[in-house]
């Protein structure tokens, strides 16, 4: 296994790959058991047309031969395709990917297959000094293309990335989600779906938006460069330059470019997830009132429990307590998903009751993941012996607090 920093191991797949396949074979490995899991599988084939496709895909698992991927291959790879195992971790990467979004929007390298510049991070197969001297003499550049200062640099760092970013300038846009670039065709129709459009720089200079925003693609034409996208804050115009990303490849930018240690991730994860302990000091009156009603505001959420206190509450016939806890789901659908009702024998014991819970035989698993809304009821049957106050503590953990 090579193991050189970014670049873990790389081979040539035995077996031709069709679509909804999650798995490769190189029949000259040798692997330890999911020695590779969680690493990334980078995969460039020819296809029956003459171009080029690729998969980018985290490894799940592997056996002594065969790397089982997080998905589904989506296109047909060829037998003979060449893969790379890529450390997702590496500072490599982190360099790399700062490179690709500071060198002043210039991200275009040599082909070698073709020797111009077409406007996307090729394979670099040549010997590093040839080409950096064929860069020198201009004679390859494509008039109008700008070459970055530091492609030494990219050089060092890009073992092999084609397909996984695109470049173009944008020829002619029509509104906020509709844009076209003649550098970024021919790919197939929808090919970009999914992927993100990043403005990587105000063609006008001033660093106007939405330079430096992200957008998802959702609509893409292969003959004409035609694509549909999620709204920027600002319309993009004529000269800006955008970046196609790969999902799997804007997944790690995203969590690069924000966080760079385990801690600062966890204290961005706490910082979305933070929640105070919501209290409530609520008296039955005979009708159904809420004690808890928390709706996420668009962002689903997750609810972990509640507790009501009982201790000093009447009990008897008269005093039946209905606890009911509802959830509403994306398209704002409310359905009751626990009940249970209280004080008809007595105060329980221990007084202070976890809700929900699985005493009264109405199991419910908990937390409450990816909800819209839920909503925590009490009702009291009757008066009997007085309306009983009583008191909630409840815990969920909600975008924004």
């Amino acid at each position: 296994m090579e193991n050189s920093g970014l670049l873990v191991d790389s081979g040539k797949i035995t077996g031709k790959i069709m679509p909804g396949i999650n798995s490769i074979s190189d029949g000259s490995k040798r692997w330890e058991t999911d020695i590779l899991q969680g690493m990334l599988l980078y995969i460039c084939s020819k296809n029956a047309s003459g171009g080029t496709v690729s998969e980018l895909k985290y490894i799940s698992g592997n056996s002594a031969q065969t790397l089982v991927v997080n998905s589904n291959f989506a296109t047909v790879l060829e037998t003979g395709s060449t893969y790379m195992v890529l450390d997702a971790n590496s500072p490599d990467l982190t360099a790399l990917l700062a490179l690709l979004t500071t060198v002043d929007g210039k991200i275009d390298v040599v082909d070698t297959e073709v020797g111009v510049i077409n406007g996307k991070v090729d394979i670099i197969d040549t010997n590093v000094d040839d080409i950096e001297a064929l860069l020198t003499t201009g004679s390859v550049i494509v008039p109008g293309q700008s070459v970055p200062q530091d492609l030494s640099d990219i050089f060092d760092k890009v073992t092999q990335i084609q397909g996984l970013v695109y470049y173009g300038v944008v020829t002619t846009y029509t509104d906020a989600n509709n844009f076209e670039t003649t550098d970024i065709t021919g790919f197939g129709d929808d090919f970009f779906v999914g992927w993100r459009v990043n403005c990587l720089w105000d063609g006008g200079g001033a660093g106007a938006a939405p330079q430096g925003e992200y957008a998802l693609c959702t609509n893409y034409v292969s003959a004409t460069g035609a694509f549909t996208h999620n709204a920027f804050s600002a319309i993009l115009a004529e000269d800006d330059k955008v970046l196609l990303i790969h999902p799997v490849l804007y997944e790690i930018l995203t969590i690069k470019g924000g966080a760079h240690t385990i801690e600062d991730i966890w204290d961005n994860q706490m910082a979305q997830l933070d929640r105070a302990i919501q209290t409530n000091e609520f008296t039955c009156d005979g009708n159904e009132n809420d004690i808890y009603n928390e709706d996420g505001g668009g962002e689903p959420f997750d609810f972990d429990c509640g507790w009501i206190d009982f201790t000093g509450a009447n009990a008897g016939a008269g005093e039946n307590t209905t606890i009911n806890i509802y959830t509403t789901d994306e398209a704002g659908n409310e359905r009751l998903v626990w009940t249970a009702v209280y004080l008809a024998a007595g105060v329980p014991s221990p007084a202070r009751v976890q809700i929900p819970n699985s005493d009264d035989g109405c199991d419910i698993k908990l937390p409450l993941h990816n909800i819209s809304g839920v909503r925590i009821t009490e009702q009291q049957a009757l008066v009997g012996g007085g309306w009983n106050t009583l008191y909630g503590e409840f815990y969920d953990s909600k975008v924004g607090g």
